[in-house]
């Protein structure tokens, strides 16, 4: 599987990327926005993506019981890789302490 570079979130597969930004341009231009609006638009949706993934990070954390330390709040908050919220989200539901999340 190849992966692409993106500004907000490093490398993930391209087929998540297109389907992210299809969906913020497709309902851009049903709204009848001009094409670069639209362009805009879908990077708006890939930002809403990876900040759903980092509150869901936090939420898992919490439901887990862990008192997310301040230091690890602040990290999870100020990511916006994709690839780094999905292998923490991914270790955050089977690993203890918290620490080990992030290594």
């Amino acid at each position: 599987m190849t992966t692409e570079n993106h500004l907000y979130q490093g490398e993930y597969p391209p087929s998540l990327l297109a389907e992210i930004r299809a969906e913020g341009r497709a309902i851009a231009l049903a709204k009848g926005m001009p094409e670069s609006s639209a362009e805009h638009v879908a990077e708006g949706f890939v930002r809403g993506y990876v900040r759903g993934l980092t509150r869901a990070l936090l939420l898992l954390l919490d439901a887990r019981g862990f008192s997310s330390p301040e230091q690890a709040g602040e990290r999870i908050r100020n990511c916006a890789d994709l690839s780094t919220l999905t292998t923490w989200i991914g270790r955050a539901a089977v690993i203890d302490p918290i620490d080990d999340v992030f290594s």
